[in-house]
């Protein structure tokens, strides 16, 4: 018999939280590799270790999974440090945030044809 002190309540949707992320993660990992058009419920479901229902119940269908990879692509960019304060005069501004933008470029190869591909599916 298990003791009540080893027992831990877990909120109603932990788990399916956990769950919803991993699909939402091997999504983003297929779609860096073979890009968005690409991205296919049965090999995320098989990157992820899951079945495709599991799959299709968190995100109800390919098009409601494409949209969250998307708006993890703008996430990307949102919490990056592109956002640069404007300090000094116009130039000196516009200089950082194209240096900004050439190091979110360089560290994320992907971005340009990603949000591309999102742009020409929409």
């Amino acid at each position: 018999m298990k003791s009540k002190s080893n027992d831990k309540k877990r909120g109603p949707y932990s788990k399916s939280e956990d769950t919803r992320r991993r699909v939402l993660d091997a999504a983003w990992e297929e779609a860096h590799e073979n890009g968005l058009r690409n991205i296919r419920v049965a090999k995320v479901a098989d990157r992820a270790g899951l079945a495709i229902g599991v799959v299709n119940y968190h995100f109800g269908s390919r098009e409601e999974m494409f949209n969250e990879v998307v708006i993890r692509l703008f996430d990307l960019v949102k919490h990056s440090d592109v956002s640069i304060d404007d300090e000094g005069n116009f130039f000196e501004t516009e200089e950082k945030h194209i240096i900004g933008w050439n190091e979110f470029l360089r560290s994320n190869p992907r971005y340009v044809s990603l949000m591309e591909e999102a742009r020409t599916y929409a």
